[in-house]
């Protein structure tokens, strides 16, 4: 009781016989006895706040026995209960044996285990390979570059903001990411799919997603969302190293991850993109998934 600050209920059966050493019979004999002796329900001024007297009636009586239900000689059928109960057994297995969580690009491996060898791409591992390890550096400076700004500082601005992104362990591979970058945007900054970005009304960057998604939970992040000409679109930076004549084909193996990332948007956002851009950094070029037809199959909730 001593740590109410606002608002303090004490309760108490009506007796004629109390302590008097109680904290309720010191109030009751402050207020007159007006606790003890109240018929009915009411509020009493106590210096600059209020007492709320509230009576309470009750049946103190034991309850009498229940009525004994009929008796049945039914037989009762368990057969529903345990089909039922069959079926949650296959769920729990099948939860069991499923990851909670999902990204597109792991979507996209999953299908490649799933083909035939000479339809594979490049073999392509999870972990963080020298690749990887570039390419997540190529995101986090697109991530914060200013795409208004002079492109002719592009290289001295990467080299400054490379010498604080990497960590002391890797100051000795310094210059060969430093080359590296170098050889990805050097297409990028000059080509018309750099213009379109520098021009556009950047809402977004390295946007996160988590969402419902086939009994699963789907998580991404949308390297950019942008408004051009009063449309929106996505994009996703890409630094695979291929040839100009395979640009549509391999846009064309993010098209799932286009279409789940659009999904996405439309419901967040409230608002229908125009499209799904896939640029690739080293050809400075982007291919543009437009927005297919609502696929009956790939339902977010």
């Amino acid at each position: 009781m001593t740590r109410a600050r606002e608002h303090l209920i004490i309760s108490c059966a009506p007796g004629s016989r109390r302590s008097t050493g109680s904290f309720l019979s010191m109030l009751d004999s402050t207020l007159d006895q007006r606790i003890g002796a109240a018929q009915k329900s009411a509020t009493i001024p106590v210096g600059k706040g209020t007492l709320a007297i509230e009576v309470v009636s009750a049946n103190l009586s034991a309850p009498s026995a229940g009525r004994k239900p009929a008796s049945t000689t039914a037989a009762l059928n368990w057969q529903g209960f345990i089909e039922c109960w069959k079926r949650r057994a296959v769920d729990y297995e099948s939860t069991l044996s499923s990851a909670p969580f999902v990204t597109p690009s792991r979507l996209k491996y999953q299908e490649q285990a799933l083909t035939e060898a000479g339809n594979r791409i490049d073999e392509e591992v999870y972990g963080r390979t020298p690749a990887l390890v570039v390419g997540d550096l190529a995101h986090r400076f697109l991530q914060h570059w200013d795409f208004v700004s002079d492109p002719t500082r592009f290289e001295h601005v990467l080299h400054d903001w490379l010498s604080h992104a990497l960590s002391t362990e890797s100051e000795s591979s310094l210059a060969q990411a430093e080359f590296e970058l170098q050889q990805i945007f050097a297409s990028f900054i000059r080509s018309s799919a750099y213009s379109e970005v520098a021009s556009a009304r950047i809402l977004g960057r390295e946007v996160p997603l988590v969402m419902p998604w086939k009994g699963q939970i789907m998580e991404g992040i949308i390297d950019l969302i942008y408004e051009k000409n009063g449309l929106l679109y996505l994009a996703d930076y890409k630094t695979d190293k291929i040839a100009r004549t395979e640009l549509n084909q391999r846009a064309e193996r993010y098209r799932p991850q286009a279409e789940i990332y659009l999904q996405a948007v439309e419901q967040s956002l409230g608002r229908s993109p125009a499209g799904f851009k896939v640029i690739f950094l080293r050809l400075g070029k982007a291919v543009e998934l437009a927005k297919p037809e609502r696929n009956k199959e790939l339902w977010l909730f």
